[in-house]
């Protein structure tokens, strides 16, 4: 994991480096990001959760949030003083534990996650946003098993379905010389089928910390 993290920090740092030139440029002042394109870069910290519905054991089963991690960018529009839209595409891993039938399962299911929103600024540092998001599993789920004192992992799950919901955000932006620093809460409240391969269906709710940069472009 710490390897991942380190490779996430470098990538974003990688990216970051041009365009804090472009806004040393171009200057950076306070609520530049509103009537402007701004793109914003910032890594993630999630707790995830999930709900059980359908199935035989269904009813049996309940879920735990676990800490999961992940890079984003986002790219805002400002249309007026106090109205924007925002396109975000985060690489998460969410993480939960599910508990039921004596079997404990830590579940990590990473995915790409494309927020949709209307952005509306409340003042100069601070703004909600409220929309949809779409979620689309990448490469192949985790599940590690604990059955007494024997722990098992399998990697081999793979999901083929799209998960939707909507979405909340809190932000707070403030300028710091070339470039703007943020930081957000956000919470998603999925309303598929996360799983969407499996008797039981599992939809994943997310609380997202993410702190970061924006520039305008």
């Amino acid at each position: 994991m710490k390897i991942k993290l380190n490779q996430s920090v470098l990538a974003l740092t990688l990216f970051i480096g041009p365009w804090a030139l472009h806004a040393q440029d171009n200057g950076y002042q306070e609520g530049d990001w509103r009537r402007n394109i701004t793109l914003s870069l910032g890594l993630d910290a999630l707790r995830s959760n999930a709900e059980f519905s359908g199935g035989n054991n269904s009813v049996s089963l309940s879920s735990d949030p676990k800490w999961g991690y992940g890079v984003m960018t986002a790219v805002e529009l400002g249309l007026a003083d106090y109205v924007g839209v925002s396109l975000g595409a985060h690489y998460l891993h969410r993480r939960f534990q599910i508990s039921g039938n004596g079997v404990d399962l830590t579940r990590t299911v990473p995915t790409l996650f494309f927020p949709l929103e209307a952005r509306f600024y409340l003042m100069k540092i601070l703004s909600l946003g409220a929309g949809g998001f779409a979620a689309v599993p990448v490469g192949k789920t985790s599940d590690s098993y604990t059955v007494g004192d024997t722990t098992v992992v399998n990697t081999g799950s793979t999901r083929n379905g799209v998960d939707y919901g909507l979405t909340g955000a809190l932000g707070l932006n403030l300028p710091l010389g070339p470039l703007g620093v943020f930081g957000e809460l956000r919470y998603n409240y999925g309303l598929s089928d996360s799983a969407s391969n499996g008797d039981v269906e599992e939809k994943i709710r997310d609380l997202l910390f993410t702190v970061g940069v924006k520039v305008k472009i």
